[in-house]
């Protein structure tokens, strides 16, 4: 399936039974581990859906069945129609860019990498390879789009918070032998120079 290709609709509108409202339901067609898990908005999981213009939403999901494979997806909030993007390991954790015209997401190939696929294009490049590890948690941008942070884990109590530039630039002082982290970390919303963090590995 090539990235660009899109779906129809998925969005399902309905009025809340109990307020009266009118909901949009946004379906991903019945894929396993949970699409939406794989799209959450708070900065405590995997991702960050909505672009910075609140337009659209980004997951990444793993189908059951049919033509789509797993990788990272697009859904446009007004129609409903679904555009693929990149295929990626089904723990892609995209987010956006802070500009909106990227997102960031991991993809397994023979190492864990993170990567970055322009939602016009469709072009994918690959930013940092993450030599060593065998999973991660997260990815997040500062407020300015400077700096990207991720969560690697290299051994069972060895998590390491990374940062780097868009362009593959690792920050010296926080390398892939850098930091441990013992959960992911979260930027300051305003100042992009600073980051908040847990350095430990138990409580």
């Amino acid at each position: 399936m090539p990235p660009g290709e899109t779906f129809a609709s998925q969005k399902i509108v309905f009025a809340d039974p109990l307020t009266g409202k009118t909901v949009w339901r946004m379906t991903t067609d019945g894929a396993v581990f949970g699409a939406i898990h794989r799209a959450p908005g708070d900065q405590s999981s995997e991702a960050s859906a909505w672009s910075p213009d609140s337009t659209k939403i980004v997951y990444c999901k793993k189908p059951a069945s049919g033509i789509k494979v797993t990788g990272i997806y697009m859904m446009d909030v007004l129609s409903g129609v679904e555009t693929f993007l990149a295929p990626s390991a089904w723990w892609g954790a995209p987010t956006w860019a802070r500009n909106g015209s990227e997102v960031y997401y991991y993809d397994l190939s023979g190492e864990v990498v993170i990567k970055a696929v322009n939602v016009s294009s469709f072009v994918s490049r690959t930013i940092v390879t993450l030599t060593g590890a065998t999973w991660q948690e997260k990815i997040e941008v500062n407020a300015d789009g400077s700096f990207i942070s991720a969560h690697p884990r290299f051994g069972p109590t060895d998590y390491r918070t990374v940062i780097f530039t868009p362009t593959g630039v690792f920050h010296a002082n926080w390398t892939l032998t850098g930091v441990l982290g013992g959960d992911g970390a979260i930027w300051h919303p305003t100042d992009p120079d600073k980051y908040f963090y847990w350095s430990g590995t138990s409580l």
